[in-house]
């Protein structure tokens, strides 16, 4: 056997990993989608020690819960699970001229505070107004979490 006939075989397997990576991926997306309305958003999680740099991913909402998935991950698993009532909006505001290169065009970026740090969204106008219709949404007790001076 010639050394092209081997690279021939290698780069043949390396296709097909590739393509079925491709196919897990978007398998994986259509299972998450088929649970609700899922839509694109960038996450960064600061806490008083670190800030760790944005990871593009998807997000939806379940019945009392915000769910955000990797992007480019094989689990089914959420990475990022908040309650409806420990979500604490305290701002939002712009992609910064630092943070365009990374983030979509025209996104914004949301505030929400937990007890062991903060974590910023970053997501389309539209979806900002869906998290806040969803999370003004919930029964009057979860209303105080909601920060409308900025609004």
């Amino acid at each position: 056997m010639e050394w092209f006939d081997i690279l021939g075989i290698l780069l043949g397997v390396a296709l097909l990993l590739i393509v079925g990576c491709c196919v897990a991926l978007f398998k994986r997306r259509r299972a998450i989608s088929a649970q609700g309305v899922v839509f694109d958003c960038g996450m960064r999680h600061c806490t008083s020690a670190k800030t760790t740099s944005w990871t593009m991913g998807m997000a939806r909402y379940s019945m009392d819960q915000f769910m955000w998935y990797r992007a480019f991950s094989f689990s089914s698993a959420p990475r990022l699970t908040l309650h409806r009532r420990s979500i604490h909006v305290t701002s939002q505001r712009r992609v910064s001229e630092d943070e365009v290169l990374g983030l979509p065009f025209g996104d914004s970026i949301v505030r929400l505070t937990d007890d062991d740090g903060y974590v910023e969204l970053s997501m389309s106008a539209q979806s900002v107004t869906g998290m806040m219709s969803w999370l003004e949404a919930a029964s009057p007790a979860g209303l105080e979490n909601i920060d409308l001076a900025w609004c």
